[in-house]
């Protein structure tokens, strides 16, 4: 993951493309869980969403997700 340091670039977005098709999510929730996964930066950072397909795919990527 790229750090993110100045908001949306292009790495990040690309980033949020790769985990739409990967994980079929919308541009936004991909955009989401991308953000959520650089914050973490190695470390422990809680996804939290209702989103059902979110969810999946946090936890599916590897991302901490909560209950």
């Amino acid at each position: 993951m790229n750090s993110c340091t100045s908001g949306v670039d292009e790495s990040l977005v690309r980033d949020a493309g790769e985990l739409a098709e990967t994980h079929t999510l919308r541009g936004y929730d991909a955009l989401h869980l991308t953000t959520a996964r650089v914050a973490a930066d190695g470390g422990a950072i809680s996804l939290v969403s209702w989103d059902a397909a979110l969810v999946g795919a946090g936890i599916r990527s590897g991302s901490w997700v909560a209950p």
